[in-house]
């Protein structure tokens, strides 16, 4: 992994710290292949409702973006 992708990987495990989105949500943000903040922040419903992420993952996820 490049330096630049741990870093906007950091950032975005730091986020979902933040905002009680677990790690192993995060992880199914990066098999999905949305592992920055830049991409996340680009999520929506149908993104979510299309993933294997917990719906009350999905919810805390919405109210943090």
């Amino acid at each position: 992994m490049m330096d630049t992708e741990v870093v906007a990987e950091g950032e975005l495990r730091e986020w979902a710290t933040t905002h009680k989105i677990t790690a192993k949500t995060v992880d199914l943000f990066a098999k999905d292949g949305f592992s920055s903040m830049d991409a996340v922040e680009l999520l929506d419903k149908e993104d979510l409702s299309q993933s294997n992420i917990p719906r009350g993952q999905q919810k805390l996820v919405l109210k943090a973006l």
